[in-house]
């Protein structure tokens, strides 16, 4: 390894690779439920499950979130049936 190489390790902190709603719903400063009905009508950030766990990817977040500086109106919850 060069001293270079060395140099980049220590200056680059790691980031995650994916980040679960609870740290998503931080970052858009929006709870949890508030990230889920985003994410089921499909206006929310792009997000993959891992068999049962819902996770994104920092990258498609970071684009979400330059795409709509000012977030998005929440859509309203369903009614009861």
């Amino acid at each position: 390894m060069t001293e270079e190489q060395a140099t980049l390790e220590v200056d680059v902190p790691p980031r995650e690779l994916f980040l679960i709603p609870e740290e998503v719903a931080a970052q858009l400063g929006a709870s949890v439920r508030e990230l889920r009905r985003l994410r089921d009508t499909g206006a929310g950030p792009a997000y993959f499950t891992i068999g049962t766990a819902i996770r994104y990817l920092p990258a498609d977040v970071d684009q979400w979130r330059s795409e709509h500086p000012e977030g998005l109106p929440l859509p309203r919850p369903l009614p009861p049936t």
